[in-house]
């Protein structure tokens, strides 16, 4: 039979849950593919990322039931169903559509659309806002929550907590669980953001990952890139460049020690260095364990810290020539 797409994967995968105290996502995946019968020839197409089809779409899946509220993350690699998710389980349907999860309080603000107008100069454009794309198909998939991600995540937050700011986390990674606390539920965690731009602008910026704000000022700016692919926390930045070229917030790019030229090298990219200001300009790296120490130097005086430390323990993007 053809692969079936990820909407297809939905209400098996939540019946699945639905009978196991905690989805390990591994045997879930090794589940579904029983569940449709796929051959051995099959479970390992690959798509253009190169990652199994089969294997991509069942996360894609997974994901949706969590922006639906209908399992939720439990533990590294895991999900649990909820107690919304048992009753729809009961549903007597072979497949969910995500029509269906409209009605959910909250699943349509966690999955708002990508294509958003807005005006550069003199000219409207569409701009694709990087993100979850509906299809399941991206070249990306949706693998299991990064544990040392969601670390630094949970790591920045309560550092700009203890500072004094107000503080932000990607909308979609609200769920996301680090020592036993939703990220969305740490302490000065802002609801919404200020709505000071237009809203191509705004759903850009409620995607990076982390934000220190003062009232309705951004005072930095944090995308972490511990996964395989860097690109779509660039395009975020670059996208944000793009549409307000005067903007005026300090850029930091999060990465283990052993990414430091990778981040480098995508951030010099032809595509970004066009932009004006070039992104490499305007962007500064930060290593975990550079962050990680600094952060523990300095426990004793955090709420006496300014956000100008961060350039001390920052290094500029631009490469040097040789």
């Amino acid at each position: 039979m053809a692969i079936p797409d990820f909407q297809s994967i939905l209400k098996p995968l939540l019946d699945y849950a639905a009978s196991h105290e905690a989805v390990v996502m591994n045997a879930a995946i090794e589940a579904m593919g029983s569940h449709f019968k796929l051959t051995k020839e099959e479970l390992s197409q690959k798509n253009s990322g190169g990652t199994p089809t089969f294997r991509s779409r069942t996360h894609w899946a997974r994901q949706y039931l969590v922006f639906a509220t209908l399992v939720e993350p439990h533990g590294r690699g895991c999900v649990r169903i909820t107690p919304l998710g048992r009753e729809w389980s009961k549903k007597k349907v072979a497949r969910f559509k995500m029509s269906d999860f409209r009605v959910i309080p909250g699943f349509n603000e966690r999955t708002r659309p990508r294509g958003l107008k807005t005006k550069i100069g003199q000219t409207t454009v569409k701009v694709s806002i990087p993100g979850i794309d509906e299809s399941g198909d991206d070249d990306q998939p949706v693998e299991k929550i990064p544990t040392e991600h969601t670390e630094i995540q949970s790591l920045l937050l309560k550092l700009g907590a203890e500072m004094g700011f107000d503080v932000w986390v990607a909308r979609n990674d609200r769920s996301r669980v680090f020592n036993g606390t939703k990220l969305g539920e740490m302490p000065r965690i802002k609801a919404e953001l200020p709505l000071q731009f237009d809203e191509a602008t705004n759903s850009t910026i409620e995607l990076i990952d982390v934000l220190w704000l003062r009232g309705n000022q951004i005072i930095a700016a944090f995308e972490i890139e511990s996964t395989t692919s860097i690109y779509s926390g660039l395009l975020r930045m670059a996208d944000l460049v793009a549409m307000q070229p005067n903007i005026n917030i300090p850029l930091f790019l999060v990465a283990p020690d052993v990414r430091r030229e990778k981040v480098f090298s995508e951030v010099n990219r032809p595509t970004f260095s066009r932009l004006s200001p070039k992104l490499y300009e305007i962007c500064r790296y930060i290593a975990f364990d550079v962050l990680q120490e600094r952060i523990k130097q300095a426990e004793a005086f955090i709420k006496f810290l300014k956000p100008e430390f961060l350039k001390e323990l920052s290094e500029a993007c631009e490469l040097e020539n040789d």
